[in-house]
């Protein structure tokens, strides 16, 4: 069986043309979170692979919150007839790929071992915004697992500034 970005890479691309031309991205973006944050869930899998539990049942559970874009029913019940309900959440990722290169905006993520200040966030996004010539979303996480330094990554660029990294090539460097 195929994998699930190749099953939902036509309906996230066909769902974003649909969702620009009607110039709705970020209520196709809300409607498929919600979407997708349902099928995550391990019962509603379940649920999905009952055989006896029909339409009815199964489609209201990843109804959006509030008014939902024209068109999402039909997309919901085209996804249910063609058994694609659980590639939800990566049909929702790659439209949040294509929304943010139509958008010009790189998601960046910067995993540390303390809370970012505001000033480095800001420095940081307008470093990368020149770099890349995007608008950038930065999310910070903190990683309590991190021993000290900084790992960004931005679309498929990783810089690794970790104090780990350091001491694993410090460490290196010192071996005969």
């Amino acid at each position: 069986m195929a994998d699930a970005t190749t099953l939902a890479r036509p309906y996230a691309k066909a769902v974003f043309e649909v969702a620009r031309s009607a110039d709705a991205l970020g209520a196709w973006a809300d409607a498929l979170a919600v979407a997708s944050a349902g099928a995550s869930s391990e019962a509603v899998l379940q649920m999905i692979a009952d055989p006896n539990v029909d339409n009815d049942t199964l489609l209201p559970i990843f109804a959006a919150a509030g008014d939902a874009p024209e068109g999402y029913d039909n997309f919901l019940s085209l996804l249910n007839h063609n058994d694609r309900l659980p590639v939800l959440p990566e049909i929702a990722r790659l439209f949040e790929q294509l929304r943010a290169e139509a958008e010009r905006t790189l998601n960046v993520t910067v995993r540390s071992a303390t809370e970012l200040s505001e000033e480095y966030r800001r420095r940081l996004s307008d470093s990368l915004a020149k770099k890349y010539d995007k608008k950038i979303a930065l999310e910070a996480v903190v990683d309590p697992n991190m021993i000290g330094g900084a790992i960004i990554q931005a679309g498929d660029m990783v810089i690794d500034g970790s104090l780990r990294r350091k001491l694993n090539l410090l460490s290196e460097s010192l071996k005969p």
